[in-house]
């Protein structure tokens, strides 16, 4: 993710804070000066408010970092007790997330005390996603639930056939949150009325978080295809979704004009938001297997995490490698 002129990257058991413009580091968590912390692993995206950093680990632990320094700002992190795998939401001085025991929980930014939390039927490997005064987050018990933000009360819920993975991704009207699961569908939910507006249907599970953009909502799933449907109907906004040459794990993101991809086995893709055809014409193949969400620059340029610890730099327009380079380097 990227705030201000900080980039932080997550790679295995550290996460590495880097100057946005010469990607040089800043600092890592845990530090290499005798640091007694192990995060087992950092799956999850952290978040950043008021200067801090919260970042979910592996271990159960949510941890607390000074932005600048990387230094812990809490007297300890906040333990959940079973393993974080979804990412955090801060705002606000508040902070949501979900862990593997079921929960979903909202805390104090400054301290780490809890304010509150809510149980839910499975794990939460998502992300929150506030709208308004009501926190959507999904789970793998199968349901999107809408939390009173204040209380951790719960005002609705919306039951789907099998587990969600995928964070809810809002529509910029904030009347339809869409929802994408382990059972082949991408479903719309009205917000006001809690009701389905319309489903469509993949040929394997949707993992990644939705994308909303220009009338359409794109998502890839494991069957190798990313999707695109009308926001209004959920009919095919594309004449048919485009084949990629391995599992879409990753979210899709819209990079400049085009709506950009990356498969499992590392062939990015840059995709027209009208028609899915593919500029300019092939794919690029960076030879990294990838599984993180690609992040868009603020300079236009995306970057991109693989599973061997390379970040490298694209450009979107002409789908072209600017830089490559190795975490911890």
């Amino acid at each position: 993710m990227s705030s201000g002129q900080t980039v932080l990257v997550a790679h295995k058991s550290k996460l590495y804070a880097l100057d946005a413009t010469t990607f040089q580091s800043k600092w890592t968590f845990p530090n290499s000066t005798g640091d007694k912390i192990s995060p087992t692993a950092l799956y999850g995206t952290p978040a950043v408010d008021a200067g801090i950093v919260f970042i979910p680990a592996y271990n159960g632990k949510l941890y607390a970092v000074d932005l600048n320094t990387g230094k812990s700002k809490w007297a300890s992190p906040f333990n959940t007790g079973e393993k974080l795998v979804g990412g955090v939401l801060a705002t606000g001085g508040k902070v949501y997330f979900g862990s593997s025991n079921s929960k979903v929980y909202a805390l104090n930014g400054a301290n780490g005390e809890k304010l509150w939390s809510y149980t839910t039927g499975k794990e939460v490997w998502s992300t929150p996603v506030l709208s308004g005064t009501t926190l959507l987050v999904t789970s793998l018990d199968g349901s999107l639930y809408g939390l009173d933000a204040a209380s951790g009360e719960k005002l609705w819920s919306f039951k789907t056939a099998a587990g969600l993975a995928a964070s809810p991704a809002l529509d910029p009207s904030g009347n339809t949150v869409y929802v994408a699961g382990f059972d082949s569908r991408l479903r719309a939910i009205d917000t006001s009325t809690h009701q389905e507006r319309w489903a469509a249907s993949g040929d394997n599970w949707f993992w990644g978080t939705p994308l909303v953009a220009g009338g359409a909502v794109f998502a890839g799933a494991l069957d190798n295809k990313i999707y695109a449907f009308d926001t209004s109907t959920g009919d095919a906004h594309w004449s048919r979704p485009f084949e990629a040459d391995a599992p879409v794990r990753a979210a899709v993101v819209m990079a400049g004009n085009v709506v950009l991809a990356v498969d499992r086995k590392g062939h990015v893709y840059a995709l027209s938001p009208e028609d899915g055809s593919m500029s300019p014409g092939k794919a690029l193949n960076l030879n990294a297997k990838v599984t993180a969400d690609p992040l868009v620059l603020s300079n236009g340029q995306v970057l991109i995490s693989t599973t061997g610890g390379e970040m490298i730099r694209i450009d979107p327009t002409r789908l072209e490698i600017v830089s490559r380079t190795k975490l911890g380097s």
